[in-house]
């Protein structure tokens, strides 16, 4: 007797922990849209104790408990005594999105044109349908692009996820436009391209309220209403033209090239001679404003302001500061009249001759414009009479000055090696 009893308490403890263990199962999905629900079942107890998020929401003496909004439910079964709470279990009910806010960008469509529509994410849609009066534009996000027409319209948008579509956004009105036309480039025909020169660049085609605007490489140089733009340096360079409409239309791209200048020359005495610190392609020698001379070497035959203009082989031309020459300054240097280079000019090997009246020990020194020696030499004048072959083959063609000095004579002759 007294085993039977053992073995009906144990079966019954059994039974009561059993039932202790609090369960929730779900007939039907958890995650649902709004209007729907899900009901939730517990395991056998006598009172059943519902919590949502935590929250005490229904005492019942049933298993079930219907749910039609989102959280965390859990349940505590009191069973015979024996009390105990289940693990929670989430439900999320979604609802249709929210209308979309504006759309922005752009309200005027060209012809020709793509434009983007775009607005900002709208909470728990999945994608967008876009559309306009003439039908779905192109895209299923938050953005999507329409083709430019010479008609007006409006466009929507509609937000969807798996529990229907949110209501249509406001309308955003587009104008439609046309760009505009036959904008050929034209060029001014002033080449060659030297500094200081422009080139201009132009459309002939001009409407009322046209603003055009010019590119050189890509960055802005000038916007505004006047339809040419003088360029100053090389570069490639194209322009947009915007009507009325609010519609763009770009040239072709057309490169300008601007040759390489002399550099403005400068002008230096040697002797009784004007020439310049470099050789250029042409010389123009100028007494103020009045043309005197041509040729590298000029010699001035009176005081005044001198300028030279040069040029190279483009031809680019530039001119000199003016420089100043007083009479006194164009004297050769003190001593007799009677030395003398022949052939001046020379190629490389001339003759200087000179009557010193007495024997003498003469030094011969050869400097180029810059005062850099390129040749000294040490001569006997036995009777006085000097007659010296002197040989500059290796010498640069150019203007050099030969001094010529003794203890009683000092002479600076100036000559040119070609």
């Amino acid at each position: 007797m007294r085993v039977l009893y053992s073995l009906l308490l144990c079966c019954l403890t059994q039974y009561v922990q059993a039932q202790c263990n609090a369960t929730i199962t779900a007939l039907g999905p958890t995650t649902f849209c709004q209007g729907g629900s899900v009901m939730l079942v517990a395991n056998d107890g006598d009172v059943y104790k519902w919590y949502e998020n935590g929250n005490l929401v229904a005492v019942l003496t049933t298993d079930t408990f219907t749910v039609n909004t989102t959280g965390s439910y859990e349940v505590v079964i009191d069973s015979a005594g024996c009390i105990d709470t289940s693990a929670a279990i989430n439900i999320i009910v979604n609802t249709v999105p929210p209308q979309p806010g504006p759309i922005s960008r752009p309200a005027i469509a060209c012809v020709f044109s793509t434009n983007t529509y775009t607005i900002a994410p709208v909470p728990g849609a999945t994608s967008y349908f876009w559309y306009c009066s003439f039908g779905p534009l192109t895209g299923t996000a938050t953005s999507a692009q329409f083709q430019g027409t010479t008609w007006s319209t409006d466009i929507f948008v509609t937000a969807i996820n798996t529990c229907g579509n949110s209501l249509t956004s406001q309308p955003f009105p587009v104008t439609g436009g046309t760009p505009p036309t036959n904008i050929g480039v034209y060029l001014s025909s002033n080449d060659p391209l030297c500094p200081g020169d422009t080139k201009y660049i132009s459309t002939m085609v001009v409407h009322p309220g046209d603003i055009f605007t010019f590119y050189k490489n890509g960055n802005v140089v000038q916007s505004g209403t006047s339809q040419g733009y003088g360029a100053t340096s090389s570069g490639s360079y194209y322009f947009t033209v915007t009507n009325l409409a609010g519609c763009t239309a770009q040239s072709s791209t057309v490169a300008i090239n601007f040759s390489v200048g002399p550099g403005q020359p400068v002008i230096v005495q040697v002797g009784p001679t004007l020439t310049t610190t470099q050789v250029y392609s042409s010389w123009a020698w100028y007494r103020n404003t009045t043309y005197v001379g041509s040729g590298q070497y000029y010699y001035p035959t009176q005081d005044g302001d001198y300028k030279v203009r040069v040029g190279n082989s483009v031809p680019c031309y530039e001119e000199s500061a003016m420089y100043n020459v007083s009479y006194t300054g164009i004297q050769e240097l003190k001593g007799r009249e009677d030395a003398i280079i022949y052939p001046n000019p020379t190629t490389g090997a001339f003759t200087l001759t000179a009557d010193l009246g007495a024997e003498d020990t003469a030094s011969i020194t050869i400097t180029d414009i810059t005062g850099r020696i390129v040749k000294a030499m040490q001569v006997n004048i036995p009777v006085g009479v000097l007659e010296e072959k002197i040989e500059l083959f290796d010498a640069t063609p150019g203007l050099y000055l030969l001094k010529l000095t003794t203890e009683n004579y000092n002479k600076t002759i100036s000559f040119v090696k070609q």
